[in-house]
């Protein structure tokens, strides 16, 4: 048993010429901009393999915005998970149903592919239905205020 590398073909291995930091840019990138497409599914592509998205530095301004959505959605996240929310948890799940091929873990071979977010976007049906939910009770609640006042 042998450790897992890497594929030595570009075609394989999209971050093969990426130093560390580029890496982690890229990567951070891509799992904001899949956030984003699962929820506001754009300009989709079927093919997103090497040199579709360029490597990013932390200089990036794409990067910068990617980092302070997710660390925004995070932190809220957590506030929520300590509420006892639906919106924590559902972050949570995405974050964990997603984590298997978003290549922090291993290269998986594809920076980024629309159905490696099918799994994950059931995390975002929740936080819909939440926030359908939330609307619903809203409207009940001044219906029921309405219909005292007359």
């Amino acid at each position: 048993m042998g450790k897992l590398l890497a594929s030595e073909e570009i075609l394989n291995n999209p971050f093969m010429f990426a130093n560390g930091l580029e890496s982690f840019a890229t990567k951070t990138y891509l799992l904001a901009y899949s956030t984003v497409l699962t929820i506001i599914p754009f300009k989709l592509s079927h093919d997103y393999s090497y040199n579709h998205f360029r490597y990013l530095n932390i200089e990036s301004i794409l990067f910068i915005i990617s980092f302070v959505f997710l660390a925004g959605i995070s932190l809220l996240s957590i506030i929520s998970l300590r509420k006892k929310n639906i919106l924590g948890f559902s972050w949570l799940l995405f974050i964990i149903l997603y984590s298997i091929s978003t290549n922090f873990v291993i290269e998986i071979g594809t920076p980024l592919a629309e159905r490696l977010l099918f799994l994950p976007s059931i995390a975002i049906c929740f936080i819909i239905i939440d926030l359908l939910l939330k609307i619903e009770q809203k409207k009940l609640y001044k219906d029921r205020k309405s219909t005292r006042l007359n």
